[in-house]
């Protein structure tokens, strides 16, 4: 994956990243929903946000190489 490609997905629209979200729902979720609620307890955030951000990260990038 070039950068290109890869800051190509800060101009999507609003329907773009909907479609993009859409396609592996299950995926996003699961990503989602327990960093959601990891990042709620005081002491663990201070560890899982900059991991949590890393991991976005990852998942943006296959998201976008489908």
């Amino acid at each position: 994956m070039t950068s290109n490609r890869l800051t190509s997905t800060a101009r999507l629209s609003d329907v773009q990243r909907q479609r993009l979200l859409c396609r592996d729902p299950w995926l996003v979720l699961g990503f989602g929903v327990p960093t959601f609620l990891l990042l709620s307890i005081p002491a663990l955030s201070l560890l899982l946000f900059p991991i949590a951000t890393a991991a976005g990260t990852l998942l943006t990038r296959r998201l976008v190489a489908r």
